[in-house]
């Protein structure tokens, strides 16, 4: 499996210049803020496209492969957090790690 954690795109930009986007006529207005400002606060040090291309490439490649390819530091780290958690622990991390902007690799 190819999990990459947060990837450099255009996706916020592009999801907030969606059309007909106008975050004040949704019930949702407030949660969807936060969801952006929560992504923009784990966006520091992202792994390129190229990155994943490149974890593809070696993974397919390789005689003895892996069953996890983690693609950059956040990834690598949620992986870890992962194992020692419970589905309701993880739940509640990954719920903070966005939402209340604590980001995902301790600094």
């Amino acid at each position: 499996m190819i999990e990459p954690g947060a990837i450099r795109s255009s996706f916020i930009d592009n999801s907030k210049n969606a059309k007909n986007y106008n975050p004040q006529d949704s019930p949702y207005s407030k949660m969807i803020q936060k969801v952006f400002e929560g992504f923009e606060s784990v966006m520091g040090d992202l792994s390129s496209p190229r990155d994943v291309a490149e974890t593809i490439l070696n993974a397919v490649n390789i005689s003895t492969p892996n069953m996890r390819y983690p693609v950059g530091k956040d990834a690598e780290y949620a992986l870890k957090v992962r194992a020692k958690l419970s589905d309701k622990e993880m739940e509640k991390w990954a719920r903070e790690s966005y939402m209340d902007k604590k980001g995902f690799i301790p600094e």
